[in-house]
């Protein structure tokens, strides 16, 4: 957590010290490529998410600030990585497709078009 519980003046700002506390995490393992753990992550997000009050107190502005700055940041680099994997397949496709053109019709090697007398 950013700011340890028993440091905290304020109860209020319990939750969303939490909520910024999955922020930096869910941040930190996007960057870091852990998508795996990022989505089991997800539920923990969602649960600090349902335990904010519905009016946050002023003194919440700085912790929600950062949270949704750092959440943008997440977004940002998961979709990098989802650019970066859409063209990788884009790659392997095309490669496919070519590599198909290569291969008879039959599926078995054919004759060989190939003028050897020279």
């Amino acid at each position: 957590m950013s700011v340890p519980a028993a440091a905290v003046d304020d109860e209020r700002l319990l939750p969303y010290l939490r909520l910024l506390d999955v922020a930096e995490t869910e941040c930190a393992l996007a960057q870091a490529g852990h998508f795996d753990e990022l989505a089991r992550l997800n539920e923990e997000r969602l649960a600090a998410l349902r335990d904010l009050p519905d009016v946050a107190p002023a003194a919440a502005e700085d912790a929600i600030r950062r949270a949704l700055a750092l959440a943008a940041q997440t977004e940002q680099t998961l979709i990098i990585e989802r650019d970066r994997i859409a063209a990788e397949m884009g790659q392997a496709r095309h490669r496919q497709s070519v590599g198909r053109a290569y291969v008879p019709a039959t599926g078995g090697p054919g004759p060989s078009t190939v003028d050897r007398s020279a």
